[in-house]
């Protein structure tokens, strides 16, 4: 027996039935089946086998002794079967969990691909579910995100938020401005490329996407959902020689960034895929550093090493955290979003407000005050409530309220100038 696949994992039986009525129609059942796909080009040499094994089925399975040793032998291949999902499930799992929780699309993802319900999921790796009120959002329909997919290729951008150069967190007038900006560029070019034909055709997906906020988190969601397999592409496209170079691995771990997924999550993710395919890990993009050493924080300004306890740097004086300006939450500098899992906003773009209030100051020293306020609005998305964006707009308000007044002192002294003459 041990040298053939077992009888009732073949008929996909339960090894509790036992009566013949139900093995044989499992077995009739079958022979149709193989029988339809005995010219299929894939099914084809499996089926022709399955039909010369039947006789020998039909044999062992109305034998009691033999079926019920078969039974037996099913049992623990199919516990076998479970606990390999489960293992697969849990490494899978591994780059969404967080702090004992999942994300609901995360977890719809799991389902999707295990073809598990969510609540033996959940089950299995001891979690809850985080911000369930996300099911109602459906994704983005999937053949509209391919066709976006295949534009953004043909113009080398990641996202709709990359192709307008603009955060996640902009607001959609934003966002529907910078499209149409982007719109303006390309319709004027006579020469009508692949890429240009691509970017308009873009700007129309934007206008869809991005239309109101409910149509933005339906395109977030569908992006949140590409994360697994954007990564599993990713590893079978460099591990397709057997091996992991290092410069392909820390390019992963960085597009996993780029993602949102901390690097200690896609590090463990990668290595345990190295251990799925049997193929030798990659090193770890940091060597282990002393223990004494362990939870030091390097200074981004002038990289003296500190104390992970430490809130500015012992050498220049520099913080060492910096605070969310959605959540508030104080986060390591050099991440790519906030890590409070109910924010997500994407600290590494703040820097972006600082070239913004620039450009706006300007644009006040030359008198352009409707220009000034645009930037002003650009820049605080990507840094809500930074103090110089506060006093820009400040001194913005108190301009115009000054032409206000003059105007209305140059009416009222034309008003009293007409008094006395009448």
């Amino acid at each position: 027996m041990s040298d053939r696949d077992n009888y009732y994992i073949i008929l996909g039986l339960d090894p509790s039935v036992k009566d013949d009525a139900s093995i044989n129609k499992a077995i009739e059942d079958k022979r149709r089946e193989w029988s339809r796909d005995i010219n299929h080009p894939e099914n084809g040499i499996l089926a022709r086998r399955n039909l010369q094994k039947i006789n020998d089925m039909q044999k062992t399975l109305s034998d009691p002794g033999q079926r019920d040793m078969e039974a037996e032998a099913a049992k623990k291949i199919l516990q076998a079967q479970k606990r390999e999902t489960h293992r697969k499930l849990r490494e899978a799992a591994s780059i969404v969990i967080e702090d004992g929780k999942i994300q609901e699309h995360g977890l719809s993802e799991l389902a999707k691909r295990f073809k598990m319900p969510k609540a033996e999921i959940l089950k299995i790796l001891k979690v809850t579910v985080e911000n369930g009120g996300d099911d109602r959002i459906q994704p983005l329909d999937a053949s509209i995100a391919k066709k976006i997919q295949t534009a953004l290729d043909i113009v080398g951008k990641r996202d709709l938020f990359d192709f307008l150069g603009i955060a996640q967190t902009s607001s959609c007038a934003v966002l529907l401005k910078k499209a149409n900006e982007v719109y303006e560029r390309n319709s004027r070019n006579v020469n009508k490329t692949a890429e240009v034909s691509a970017a308009l055709e873009l700007v129309s997906a934007c206008k869809t996407c991005f239309k109101d906020d409910d149509a933005k988190k339906s395109y977030l969601k569908m992006l949140s959902l590409k994360v697994f397999e954007d990564i599993d592409d990713m590893l079978n496209l460099v591990a397709a020689r057997g091996i992991i170079s290092g410069q392909a691995y820390k390019k992963i771990i960085k597009a996993c960034a780029d993602r949102g997924i901390p690097a200690d999550r896609a590090e463990s993710y990668v290595h345990e895929y190295c251990k799925r395919k049997n193929i030798p890990p990659p090193d770890k993009t940091e060597k282990p550093r002393p223990a004494d050493k362990s939870d030091q924080v390097q200074c981004r300004d002038c990289g003296h090493p500190n104390a992970s306890a430490a809130k500015v740097c012992g050498n220049c004086g520099s913080p060492l955290t910096i605070e969310c300006p959605k959540c508030g939450k104080k986060v390591r500098p050099g991440l790519s979003e906030c890590t409070n899992p109910n924010c997500g906003f994407r600290v590494c773009d703040m820097p972006k407000a600082i070239t913004l209030l620039r450009k706006a100051e300007n644009e006040l020293k030359k008198g352009n005050d409707a220009k000034a306020k645009e930037l002003l609005e650009e820049a605080e998305t990507y840094n809500p409530n930074h103090i110089d964006i506060k006093r820009l707009r400040d001194e913005l308000h108190e301009r115009n309220s000054g032409v206000v007044w003059t105007v209305l002192g140059s009416l009222l002294g034309v008003i009293v100038l007409f008094k006395c003459i009448c």
